[in-house]
């Protein structure tokens, strides 16, 4: 068994085998492998173009912000000031570079996209694996613009419903909040996982996902389809949902709104992503009231009208309509 760039990545991902794990922790250990990289002169041209490409997947990957900061290849030292997870992911991702060039005498570079969502609208793309992702409001989707040849990996912050085409020999990853993770091979499911909540939830509407915190590999859970779960931040554990999930739960790609059972509080970040307003409840009484109700396409006004006919509540919109106050 030989170090490479898709071991490296599994090593990464936690998908190796004991003895894999083994290998790459004595490769990491020796104290020689950064400085036989450093020698190779070939690669020196290479770097600033490495860095730029990196810089962003790392931050995304780790949670470690590294613009501005000096090189990432600068030595030890400087890795450890990162930190171990943007180490071991920094030695992969050079690694492969090397490796790549003394087989082929070709650089790769690793070109990294990003679709921002604004509060107000929705968006839809299509990966060069053929999977389509649709994002909801507020959402940032992180990806490369060509897979490589062993995992497909993306990052998400806010809510998307994936349609993963089939791969068996390359899982398809959705990296997201908490250290939360997806990993399929082809299946559909929803992810919800917003900085403004203390969860992320995921339903399955076909095929099976593994649902896992990667701080804890003991934190993990199977779903299929019809199945949910979701991670707390506060208590650190994934619970899977009794009741089926309802094909509505994922409905907002079509532009419907679901709420079951949910109190005022939760529903009101949801209108201001998708209304792109803000709202404020002068009585704290409703705060915690719950609603049930589904709509298609709804207008605001609609919206709040039939609300609050239910729920007991009047409101007024100032400020050119982006402030809502209920009361």
């Amino acid at each position: 068994m030989q170090i490479n760039p898709q071991l490296l990545e599994k090593y990464h991902l936690d998908l190796c085998t004991p003895d894999e794990k083994k290998l790459v922790a004595l490769w990491l250990a020796d104290e020689h492998t950064l400085e036989d990289f450093e020698k190779d002169t070939s690669l020196h041209h290479l770097k600033e173009e490495a860095d730029r490409n990196m810089r962003l997947f790392l931050e995304q990957k780790t949670g470690v912000w590294l613009s501005g900061k000096a090189p990432l290849h600068s030595g030890k030292s400087s890795l450890y000031r990162y930190g171990i997870a943007a180490a071991v992911l920094l030695f992969g991702l050079l690694a492969g570079i090397w490796f790549q060039y003394k087989a082929t005498g070709q650089p790769i570079a690793l070109v990294m996209k990003e679709i921002r969502i604004p509060y107000g609208k929705k968006g839809k793309v299509t990966l060069s694996d053929g999977t389509g992702i649709y994002l909801n409001s507020g959402s940032v989707l992180s990806y490369p613009e060509r897979f490589n040849d062993s995992i497909r990996e993306v990052t998400l912050t806010g809510e998307a419903f994936f349609k993963v085409a089939p791969d068996p020999r390359h899982p398809f990853v959705v990296t997201s909040l908490h250290h939360t993770q997806v990993r399929v091979l082809g299946t559909a499911f929803n992810i919800r996982a917003y900085p403004n909540e203390t969860y992320v939830g995921v339903n399955v509407e076909e095929g099976k996902v593994k649902f896992l915190n990667t701080n804890n590999n003991t934190t993990q859970i199977l779903l299929t389809a019809g199945q949910s779960a979701s991670y707390s931040d506060q208590t650190r554990e994934i619970k899977q949902n009794v009741i089926e999930t309802p094909p509505a739960t994922y409905a907002w790609k079509n532009n419907e709104l679901s709420f079951q059972g949910e109190k005022l509080n939760d529903i009101i970040k949801r209108l201001e992503r998708w209304y792109n307003v803000k709202i404020q409840v002068d009585n704290v009484q409703l705060a915690s009231l719950k609603y049930s109700g589904f709509y298609v396409n709804p207008e605001l006004h609609q919206l709040l009208r039939s609300m609050g006919f239910v729920m007991g509540f009047n409101y007024k919109m100032n400020k050119g309509d982006t402030v809502i106050t209920i009361y």
